[in-house]
């Protein structure tokens, strides 16, 4: 559960920085400059663990890591839109790689 926590905070900071930096507001556009590029998303990707952990997230955490978070069931459910999500994320590098052509 840490992982998706993790994950989740990282790709959404991966995300953020690529609009910002399309828009043209980390640095020349298309890209950005690469100091300042990971610099802000290494930031957002720190707030984003903070807000998930530090602000009651913690208390959670610490649950699900004792075993008193969600039953079987629940797992599974969250279970299928992460699969998805890592399956497209495959989809996404190999078309990107060229392997898919």
């Amino acid at each position: 559960r840490l992982v998706f926590t993790v994950s989740s905070a990282r790709l959404g900071a991966e995300v953020m920085v690529h609009e910002l930096a399309q828009a043209g507001m980390l640095g020349p556009a298309p890209h950005g400059t690469l100091p300042v590029v990971l610099a802000a998303e290494r930031l957002l990707c720190c707030g984003g663990l903070y807000y998930q952990l530090g602000r009651g997230g913690f208390t959670s955490l610490q649950k699900c890591m004792r075993g008193q978070g969600p039953s079987g069931l629940w797992r599974l459910l969250f279970a299928i839109p992460l699969l998805g999500e890592a399956l497209l994320r495959a989809l996404v590098l190999a078309n990107r790689a060229g392997l898919l052509e």
